[in-house]
């Protein structure tokens, strides 16, 4: 298994935009098996590969978290959707639907997507497809689309909605550097004893820490 960790909002490496696989110098199948073992233990329905850290124009789908049949089932992983290198042409038709995101943790919001596409990829080993996605699976797939050009859902979002989810992620954070300060702080003072303790505070407040 090559579970690789998911970069949390508002890591900067989200925003890279990917470039194309290069099927004769990219290990595909590498970036592949990264994805389905990642979403696996994350238990989610979609990751991108800028997700977890590689900047490559690869997506992991499973069609059945959308009550949608698998269109092209990936071999030996059957449950799964791998497309390398999609491009779509989106309908003028949409729909407004709740979307969640693995890097986006512990959220939801309302998106307004095409409601289908008309799609080109490759598989992972090199074969070129082209159908046509409906809904909801076509909104599924423009959400892992969007991370391949550095795209959020919640850019997506109204201003308020947005900034409600910010605020509440930077209070989160915030919280648990708190808390890690806390624990840190019971340790040197388990270890070293008061003295030490009193150090550190002042070499904290004093900003050389």
């Amino acid at each position: 298994m090559s579970n690789r960790p998911v970069l949390q909002y508002p890591d900067p490496k989200l925003r890279r935009k990917a470039s194309l696989v290069d099927f004769e110098q990219d290990d595909v199948e590498q970036i592949v098996r990264d994805l389905i073992d990642t979403l696996e233990v994350q238990s989610g329905a979609g990751l991108a590969a800028t997700q977890i850290d590689c900047t490559k124009c690869a997506v992991v789908i499973d069609p059945s978290a959308f009550d949608a049949e698998n269109p092209d089932p990936l071999p030996g992983r059957e449950k799964f959707w791998a497309l390398i290198n999609p491009s779509f042409t989106l309908s003028k038709e949409t729909e407004k639907w709740t979307e969640a995101c693995l890097s986006v943790a512990g959220f939801k919001g309302t998106v307004e997507r095409s409601r289908t596409c008309e799609l080109k990829y490759w598989t992972f080993d090199g074969v070129e497809k082209s159908l046509t996605v409906d809904w909801p699976l076509s909104g599924a797939l423009q959400h892992e689309c969007d991370h391949l050009d550095g795209v959020l859902y919640i850019d997506r979002l109204s201003s308020f909605s947005r900034h409600s989810i910010v605020k509440k992620i930077k209070k989160r954070a915030r919280i648990a550097k708190q808390e890690a300060e806390r624990a840190r702080e019971e340790e040197i003072l388990d270890l070293y004893g008061p003295a030490a303790l009193r150090e550190h505070r002042k070499q904290k407040k004093a900003g050389t820490l």
